[in-house]
């Protein structure tokens, strides 16, 4: 057996998913590694509270070595998929590519982010775990999407996104309560 190179531990997408299933239940989130929902599997699954449906996560890491990053995308559409296929809200955690990746992972990786970016689906990079309000996994799939799709980045601009959704939810709201043809309920 070869010994071991020594030196800095690569960013696998084990690491970034051992990071992830340590990070959240310090922040209060149950987080269970490797789940199935609806025949689907899922890198981790994080329920906010008992009474709120789950939400899937999906870890991957463009930091290593490698050549190939097929595997990665396909299993970043299996993901997009399958949140679709199980009506899931999702967030995805994504280390990026670093100084010594290749090309084809820095190609790959703003592909996947386009996909995420397409399907509404909120993207962190690991370290960014630890410092963002994850409130977007307590709204809907609908809400997050037309929050991405124009251009509100929710891990980077929380203050506005929640004054924004807080006046999207009132417009909403009256709008539910106004009677068809916008008569008032009283009027006959």
């Amino acid at each position: 057996m070869a010994p071991r190179a020594q030196g800095v531990r690569a960013i696998t997408k084990g690491v970034v998913l051992d990071r992830v299933v340590d990070t959240l239940p310090k922040r209060g989130y149950h987080v269970n590694r490797g789940q199935y929902i609806e025949d689907f599997l899922f890198d981790a699954v994080i329920r906010v509270s008992a009474h709120k449906p789950p939400s899937a996560v999906e870890v991957l890491s463009f930091a290593t070595s490698a050549k190939e990053w097929t595997g990665a995308e396909h299993d970043a559409g299996h993901f997009l998929y399958a949140v679709q296929q199980a009506h899931l809200k999702s967030l995805a955690v994504v280390q990026p590519p670093d100084a010594k990746s290749l090309e084809t992972a820095i190609a790959s990786y703003k592909r996947v982010l386009r996909w995420f970016n397409k399907a509404g689906v909120p993207t962190l990079e690991p370290h960014q775990l630890a410092d963002q309000q994850l409130a977007y996994l307590c709204i809907s799939r609908l809400v997050a999407t037309v929050l991405v799709q124009t251009g509100v980045r929710l891990a980077r601009h929380r203050d506005l996104v929640f004054s924004e959704l807080a006046d999207w939810l009132a417009a909403w709201s009256l709008l539910r309560m106004a009677p068809p043809g916008g008569r008032d309920r009283g009027q006959s």
